[in-house]
């Protein structure tokens, strides 16, 4: 697995993997009046540069590929569909994330259940889900378990208060716990893909407010995972980062 440098994407075997990208997200935005209209065919230029640069066959969405959530109307349809026929693949893997209602059944779409699936590359195998629901049995037993749907980013404070929020990759691992059949197992937490969507902190948030059941339950060790910048550097574990930023509001 490979993180593409200055892009929240990674690519694993021949597969472009991304996480919420959030299609149609301006049209929220316009109802809090921003002049922002979408763009599907620029998104899938980005992404076709990336499936040609890095030679991958195939793109794997993990969750939330569109953005509304409670529906899927005429316009996001068509919006979607200009998404698809610009796209350099023939059918895009989504799994299905918690605003992704409405892509069931979509020419060019395989959408995964919630549950997620399993990649293999490299003889190594990747449990890809959305985060937003358990993942399968099947996702827990292999070699690294992926997810998105947290957007995660780190807060970074100066000593006036200034603020900054920067996207990161999270690695860290789920713990070992009987009641709920997982086990010590390296677990990665994708970036969100979209430019427009928001995140949250991980250096600033309790851990059991993070979003997913893996989080609500604290089967991810959020406090020892570390986290990477879109450009590479790895700024360390976030119970670190977590003091750090504390440090910085005196």
């Amino acid at each position: 697995m490979r993180f593409i440098a200055n892009v929240p994407a990674a690519v694993i075997g021949n597969a472009l993997v991304v996480s919420d990208v959030h299609l149609g997200i301006e049209y929220e935005l316009q109802r809090k009046g921003l002049r922002l209209y979408p763009r599907p065919k620029k998104v899938a230029d980005g992404l076709n540069r990336l499936l040609r640069q890095f030679k991958c066959r195939q793109l794997i969405v993990l969750g939330d590929l569109k953005h509304d959530c409670l529906g899927f109307d005429e316009r996001e349809r068509k919006m979607m569909h200009e998404f698809l026929a610009a796209l350099a693949v023939d059918a895009v893997t989504v799994c299905k994330g918690n605003h992704d209602s409405g892509l069931d059944g979509m020419p060019g779409i395989t959408l995964v259940p919630a549950e997620g699936f399993v990649f293999t590359a490299a003889g190594k195998t990747y449990g890809m889900h959305h985060g937003h629901a358990w993942p399968a049995k099947a996702l827990l037993a292999a070699d690294v378990l992926l997810m998105g749907n947290n957007h995660p980013t780190i807060l970074f404070e100066d000593a006036l208060g200034h603020k900054e929020f920067k996207k990161a990759w999270i690695e860290g691992r789920i713990k070992a716990s009987k009641k709920f059949g997982t086990r010590k197992q390296k677990a990665i937490v994708f970036p969100c893909y979209s430019q427009l969507s928001g995140g949250i902190a991980f250096n600033a948030e309790k851990p059991e407010n993070l979003l997913g059941p893996l989080f609500k339950n604290r089967l991810f060790d959020v406090e020892n995972a570390t986290a990477v910048l879109l450009d590479g550097v790895r700024l360390g574990q976030i119970l670190g980062l977590r003091k750090k930023a504390k440090s910085t509001r005196r």
